[in-house]
Parts: structure tokens; sequence; C-alpha cells
């Protein structure tokens, strides 16, 4: 940044040097054109002056006064007798005088003329001088201006180099970021399908396991409902069997009580109860009743447990469940 800075100073610089130089050339332009104007002027004034001098006729021309400057006075040795001026002649006792005067002024002229002359020729060799120098000024000025165009115009394609070169860098790291987004994209994506085809993977085996569950639930269901069917329709069957046969236990007991058959010690049968309460086995040697059921064959095995048949069924039951039928 302060480099930068410093060349802009610079820079400045050298445009107001420029600046200066081409005032300074504007101004000795200026002041040379107003030089050989004034040279011009005196060269006119010069020639009208021989022209008239050329010209013009002494004779018979009324002469009312002669003047000369203290520096344009004629330089003679000789004594010149002034001109008689009588009215507005001049009297011809005096034509060799006026022809002398006449010969003063023209030598005076000639001299003026030359000294003008080379004044002229001086100031010229001085402005050629002067031109020349400011052709040189010029010609240095020009250099310098070209060789800061040059020098702006390298700066220029250096900073305009750098530019390229800092646009290129840029495009190729964005570049780089791009190739690396799409990459990431990429794997990104592939991923995200890859975890989208496992899911669907698990959620369509979750589904055919969650279908294979089902339909083996299903099976079992209907295996267990047929099973429990069967075991249900044999267990009626069982309960038919065994209901008809307490029922013809019953009746046959009935027709033993009322022929008067029974009596209270069998020694073929048993003894013979009747249930007070619900019992059902918990062994496999028991056996289960109801309330009301008779139990036959009784043997009393010890004091609280007796064994007898009852429904079909041969085994153990509690002595204070029943009560012995007199």
């Amino acid at each position: 940044m302060a480099k930068q800075e410093e060349e802009e100073n610079e820079k400045r610089r050298l445009v107001e040097q420029e600046r200066r130089k081409q005032r300074e050339l504007q101004e000795k332009k200026e002041a040379r054109e107003r030089e050989e104007k004034r040279l011009k002027e005196l060269q006119e004034k010069e020639e009208q002056k021989q022209k008239l001098l050329d010209g013009s006729e002494v004779k018979n021309t009324p002469i009312t006064k002669i003047d000369y400057d203290e520096e344009e006075l004629p330089k003679s040795s000789e004594f010149i007798r002034p001109p008689v001026v009588v009215g507005a002649t001049i009297q011809p006792s005096v034509k060799n005088d006026e022809e002398v005067l006449k010969r003063i002024a023209a030598d005076e002229e000639e001299r003026k003329r030359k000294e003008e002359q080379a004044r002229i020729e001086k100031e010229n060799t001085i402005l050629k001088q002067k031109l020349k120098e400011e052709e040189k000024i010029n010609e240095e000025i020009k250099r310098q201006h070209e060789r800061i165009k040059l020098e702006e115009q390298q700066k220029m394609n250096e900073e305009l180099l750098k530019e390229n070169e800092r646009k290129k860098m840029e495009e190729l790291a964005r570049a780089e970021l791009k190739k690396k987004a799409d990459e990431e994209k990429m794997i990104e994506d592939k991923k995200k399908l890859e975890e989208e085809a496992i899911q669907k993977k698990l959620e369509e085996e979750s589904i055919k396991k969650k279908l294979e569950e089902e339909s083996i639930k299903k099976k079992l269901d209907e295996e267990t409902t047929k099973l429990k069917l069967e075991e249900e329709a044999k267990k009626k069957e069982e309960l038919n069997r065994l209901e008809e046969e307490r029922q013809l236990e019953e009746q046959k007991l009935h027709e033993q009580l009322k022929n008067g058959a029974a009596s209270e010690e069998d020694p073929e049968g048993g003894y013979i109860a009747v249930a007070l309460y619900d019992y059902q086995a918990s062994a496999d040697d028991e056996i289960s009743f109801d309330p009301d059921d008779i139990v036959t064959n009784i043997e009393m095995i010890d004091k609280g447990w007796w064994r007898g048949l009852c429904k079909g069924q041969y085994g153990l039951f509690p002595a204070n469940y029943v009560e012995i039928i007199d």
C-alpha cells in the first residue's frame, strides 16, 4: 500500500514538472513571438523611411526644421555651415550645403540601417540559439515524456499482468473449490443413495419379516385354534362321556338306594359318599368333583385323605369335602 502511494506521488510530481516545463516553453514562445513582431515592425519602419528618402526631392521643397537626436548627429570634423532659411524656399547660395546635408543624412541613415541590421542579425542569432535551446529542451521534454509514458505503460502492463495472474489464480481457486464441492456433493449423494438403498432394503426386509411373522403367527393361531378346538372337542367329548358315566352311576346308585341294596360297608365296592364342595385335583393321583357328585368305592387311606371313584376317575380326595351316605 505504501509503495503504491509512493508511486502515485512520484507520478503526480512528474506530471506537475511536465506542466511547469510546458508553461515555461509557452512563455518563451510568446516572448519570442513578441520580439519577432517588434523586430518586424522596426524593419517595416526602416523600409518605409528608406522609401521616403529614395523617393523624395529636396529641390524647391519647403524646409521648416531639421531635427536630429543627440545620438543621430552626424559625426564629421568638417565644419558645416547651417542652411539659411528664408521663408519657405532654399536660396541658390546654399545648394551645395543642401547636397552635403543630404549626403550626411544618407550616410547617417545608412549607418543607422547597418547598426539596426547588425542588431537584428544579432537578435536573430540569439533567437536562433534560443530556438535551438528550446528545441533541445523540447526534445528533452519529449524524451522525458516518452520515458514517463513508457514507464507508465510498463507499469500498466505489469499491473495488468499481475491482475491477469491474480484473476487466473482466483479462477483456478474457484475451479478447485467447485471441483472439491462437486466431489463432496457426489460423495454425499452416493452416500445418501447407499443409505436410502440400505434403509429401503431394511424396510423391505422388515416388511417381509413382519409378513412372515404374521404368516407364522397366523398359522400358529390357526394351529392353536385348531388344537384348542380339538382339545375342547375332546374335553367336551370326555365331559359328555364322564357325564354319561356319572349319570349312569347316579342312576345305578339311585336304583340301589331305591331297592335297598346299598349298605354302609360294601365288601366289593367300599363306601359311597356325596360331594359337599367343589374340589379340583392338584396332582395326578387326585380326582376332581363338583357339589352333589357321587363318589363310590371309597377306601379310607388315612384320617384326612380317602381314595374313590367319581366320573370315571379313581384317585385321592380330601375326606372333609364329602359326606358318607348311610
